[in-house]
């Protein structure tokens, strides 16, 4: 079995965790500001 601490092994797995909630939001945020921009030239050509 191999010596590693528990701890270091928990932080590599919580960096990995960190970087996935991080990619998430900048997708989600790419995604609204797409969204409102669709929007926006939909309200404009429409009113």
């Amino acid at each position: 079995m191999s010596k590693v601490p528990l701890n270091e092994v928990d932080k590599h797995h919580e960096d990995n965790l960190k970087g996935s909630f991080l990619l998430v939001f900048v997708i989600a945020g790419i995604i609204l500001v797409m969204w409102f921009g669709v929007f926006y030239l939909y309200v404009k050509w429409t009113l």
